[in-house]
């Protein structure tokens, strides 16, 4: 897996960030107004509603 978006309110158009992996291991929390590293924890325990996955060949 290589990103997922979450949804931070409860409005259909408000409140979605994302969760990517840029750097091998290391996770980034990204919205609109910051991007702050996170623990794989994090990301795994987080309410996902779309994910994306790289191909490997």
């Amino acid at each position: 897996m290589r990103a997922m978006n979450n949804h931070l309110s409860d409005l259909v158009l408000q409140g979605q960030s994302q969760e990517t992996e840029p750097v091998k291991g290391q996770w980034f929390h990204i919205s609109d107004t910051h991007v702050q590293p996170v623990s794989v924890s994090k990301v795994l325990s987080s309410q996902a509603y779309l994910l994306f996955y790289e191909r490997l060949l």
